[in-house]
């Protein structure tokens, strides 16, 4: 019995689709922000699940309740530990920074003694997709081509992703810096994803990241309504692109929050989540800076 852990649920579809051997796990937790440390990395204590449950409902504007989110971050870590159940365990990830913090806590997580059970697909590009931003723009037979491209995880990846989850865990700058400039890293496309994370760091005048940087842009190139922005911001950022609308709207809600937007529209923030009496549409965002 073999088991495919993935990043998403689209990616989980298209996996199930494509016919290769197993079940579909996917995890959701969005790893590269928020509280998790205390110091620590790897699998969590209820204390940190709990403030991870409080902060990923804050994060979807409330569209996901606390204790929801908490019994299914419970759940997910029982199922990892249960892989030495399975035959072979295969993690299908892409080079985002979304993806990669995510592979890394996993890896963290895993115990050492089923290590040779487990392989990685971790791809940054497919052929004839420009820009390529990850496994979801692939159909199901297109993720079944990856299939074959498996490869054999090491000791040497696993102490490197428990290096890597350390530093999102704690958000330690240093030990980003550490890893950007590691010789010879026994994973790629990690130096890439952990640039962007620091990209996201405050700087200039406002005190914004580039993704806050990018709304600001696209408000003073004409866009006001969070469709438009959203349009402008995915043409101008970055590939492979780590965020979704989700994130995209608390963006534009931490803004106003600071004065720096002003949002127009029924309510005085944009819904995060699709279980919303407001549509999108109703909306206008203008730059207060």
């Amino acid at each position: 019995m073999n088991i495919n852990i993935t990043s998403g649920d689209m990616s989980g579809e298209l996996i199930a689709e494509s016919g290769v051997p197993g079940e579909v796990f996917v995890w959701h937790d969005v790893l590269y922000d928020g509280p998790r440390s205390y110091g620590s990395h790897g699998v969590p204590t209820n204390k940190i699940m709990h403030d991870r449950a409080a902060y990923l409902s804050e994060l979807t504007g409330g569209g996901l309740k606390e204790e929801s989110i908490f019994n299914g971050l419970s759940r997910d870590y029982a199922k990892l530990s249960e892989l030495d159940s399975y035959d072979e365990i295969v993690f299908w990830f892409d080079s985002c920074l979304f993806d990669l913090s995510m592979l890394a806590h996993l890896l963290a997580c895993i115990p050492d003694n089923i290590l040779h059970k487990c392989k990685l697909i971790c791809v940054s590009e497919f052929e004839d997709i420009k820009p390529f931003n990850g496994l979801g723009q692939l159909d199901a037979d297109q993720m079944k081509s990856l299939y074959p491209l498996r490869k054999q995880l090491n000791q040497d990846q696993i102490y490197f992703s428990r290096l890597v989850d350390m530093a999102f865990a704690n958000q330690d700058v240093d030990l980003f810096e550490k890893i950007i400039n590691y010789k010879n890293p026994p994973l790629k496309y990690f130096d890439r994803a952990v640039q962007r994370w620091l990209e996201e760091k405050p700087t200039g005048d406002l005190s914004v990241g580039k993704l806050e940087r990018l709304i600001l842009d696209a408000l003073d190139n004409g866009c006001g309504q969070p469709g438009e922005i959203f349009g402008y911001v995915a043409q101008h950022d970055s590939t492979p692109q780590y965020w979704g609308d989700i994130t995209l709207w608390q963006k534009i809600n931490g803004l106003s929050d600071r004065g720096l937007v002003e949002i127009k529209g029924p309510a005085a923030k944009l819904p995060q989540w699709f279980e919303s009496e407001y549509k999108l549409s109703d909306f206008d965002i203008v730059s207060s800076k």
